[in-house]
This record gives C-alpha cells, sequence and structure tokens, in this order.
C-alpha cells in the first residue's frame, strides 16, 4: 500500500473504526525498520548483493500478494512486511550509490 492511501484502501475494506486502528497501527510500525537495521546490514554486509537482493525481491513479492487479503491482522502482518521491505530498500540504495 502507498503511504499516502492506505487509509482510503483500508476504508474501502473496512469499517471507521477498524481502519482508524489500522492506520494508527501502520503509523508506529512504518518507522520501525530501524530497531532491525543491524539485521538488515548484517545481511547486506555478510550475504553479499545476490542475497540481499533476492530477500528484497522476496519481501516485495510478498508484500504485494498480501495487499489482495482484505483481513485486518494479515494486514498487519502486511504492514510489518512492508516496513522490512523498506529498510532493505533503503540499506541497499545507500549502499549502492556511497
Amino acid at each position: 500500500m502507498f503511504f499516502g492511501t492506505v487509509e482510503d484502501r483500508l476504508a474501502f475494506w473496512n469499517d471507521q473504526t477498524e481502519t482508524k486502528r489500522l492506520v494508527e497501527i501502520f503509523s508506529v510500525l512504518l518507522p520501525a525498520s530501524f530497531i532491525i537495521s543491524p539485521l538488515i546490514a548484517k545481511l547486506i554486509n555478510d550475504g553479499g548483493y545476490i542475497l540481499s537482493f533476492w530477500v528484497l525481491q522476496t519481501l516485495a513479492a510478498v508484500w504485494a500478494g498480501l495487499n489482495f487479503v482484505k483481513l485486518g491482522p494479515v494486514q498487519i502482518f502486511n504492514f510489518v512486511v512492508f516496513s522490512i521491505w523498506r529498510g532493505v530498500l533503503l540499506f541497499k540504495y545507500n549502499d549502492i550509490h556511497h
């Protein structure tokens, strides 16, 4: 889900109270990928480019697939996958360009 449209997308599937709860959870989880940043750095440093790109693509595929599931608890897991994917993507971008 694109961050700017997450509320609209969730409102399409859920009632207003469930949507508000999920948006609050997503807002908390989005910047939380810094918690696992040491694991991401270890993946990139020890696993190399090929492994980290496979992990990045696998996370993207899981995230895209979970976007089609309408259940709230699954969307919470989807938020976690997106946060991890975003963290790996930003680490990879920084690693390539610096």
